[in-house]
């Protein structure tokens, strides 16, 4: 199954719902609101968070974590679910990791 429609179907299976602010597609769960993009440049997707509808209306995501693509699409997901295991923990640590490996 292609990764983005795998990272839909866990979406909906965490019971997350869709919402949408300033025209931006975000997830709301247990009060928080979640934006999760693709960075191409960094083959990742990243995940920020609003702690409330104030913070996500004024576009003020705090950054959360980054998945890249390398992790493997089992890993990813898994680490998606889990909200943690298997991710690198920053965007920082994911750059300086791409460039210790160049």
């Amino acid at each position: 199954m292609e990764i983005q429609k795998r990272i839909d179907s866990l979406i909906q299976d965490l019971k997350f719902e869709r919402s949408n602010v300033n025209g931006i597609p975000l997830l709301f769960y247990n009060g928080v609101f979640y934006k999760i993009t693709f960075v191409k440049g960094l083959d990742s997707y990243v995940m920020k968070f609003a702690k409330s509808y104030d913070e996500a209306i004024k576009n003020m995501f705090e950054d959360g974590d980054v998945y890249p693509v390398s992790l493997g699409e089992d890993q990813l997901i898994s680490g998606l679910q889990s909200g943690g295991c298997c991710k690198v923990s920053s965007a920082k640590d994911l750059i300086g990791k791409t460039l210790r490996s160049a």
